[in-house]
């Protein structure tokens, strides 16, 4: 399946080059966009993540921005000393998060899905956890971060075509669905598209549109928090409740300054 897909990604590839190195050249930085969609970072960016616990978030366009917007606002106030890094593949997504976003919520391009793209992408920023927006998985991607990384898909819909072609090509996407550890569905319809598509029932929660409802936008921070307090991934101690001498971690575990774990 592996083999089959990459075989597909590398013809699609070299076919394809041309004409996006013409429009991200025409659209100017392309230096800095190209690397980084090889997964090849610039010193400073990688200073600016050392010793940094790190969420990456998806921002797949323009459409899933709102959302996205929002659910890192609300999840930087309940981890302040994580750093939220946002990727995007278009050049006018990466401005609009430039615009919308704080400076100190990083951005970067996201990696072309080639294996070799991906895992350096992913062995610069080691994120602790990786939220994805909407429907669009890359096979590469979740391959290499599953079983490493708590993976959310948040905001999640599905289009009538967009079922039948995972459906048609259950082979491969029910595989990554079912890597899933959260995926808030917007609507019950659309809760039992995922069902249909392989997401197992138990990670699937009807959540609303997060650019729309506060609700949901709460509701997905709580899902999420509540599934990294249970993994034994050790994102960051949540804001001090008692003395400066002690801290406490998002499992509720009191520790002391001398117990970093």
């Amino acid at each position: 399946m592996r083999r089959l897909y990459n075989l597909w990604y590398w013809v699609y590839f070299i076919l394809s080059s041309p004409y996006y190195f013409l429009r991200v050249w025409a659209r100017g930085d392309w230096h800095k966009s190209l690397s980084q969609r090889f997964g090849h970072y610039d010193i400073n960016l990688k200073q600016s993540i050392t010793n940094r616990h790190l969420v990456w978030v998806q921002v797949p366009g323009l459409e899933e921005l709102p959302a996205c917007g929002e659910l890192i606002r609300a999840l930087e106030k309940r981890l302040p000393n994580v750093k939220f890094m946002a990727s995007t593949t278009t050049v006018a997504t990466m401005q609009a998060l430039h615009d919308r976003l704080p400076p100190y919520t990083g951005k970067i391009y996201h990696p072309i899905d080639r294996r070799d793209c991906v895992a350096r992408a992913l062995g610069t920023m080691h994120p602790r956890a990786i939220i994805l927006a909407g429907s669009d998985l890359k096979p590469n991607f979740v391959w290499r971060a599953r079983g490493r990384y708590p993976i959310f898909l948040i905001n999640a819909r599905l289009s009538r075509a967009q079922l039948s072609r995972y459906r048609r090509l259950s082979f491969l996407f029910r595989p990554l669905f079912r890597s899933l550890t959260f995926l808030g569905a917007q609507t019950e319809e659309q809760a039992a598209r995922f069902r249909k598509v392989g997401a197992p029932p138990e990670v699937i929660h009807v959540l609303g549109d997060l650019a729309n409802d506060p609700k949901a936008v709460q509701n997905t921070v709580d899902g999420i928090l509540a599934h990294l307090a249970g993994s034994d991934l050790y994102i960051a101690p949540a804001p001090a409740q008692s003395t400066s001498a002690s801290a406490v971690d998002l499992t509720g575990r009191t520790r002391s300054a001398a117990d970093p774990f």
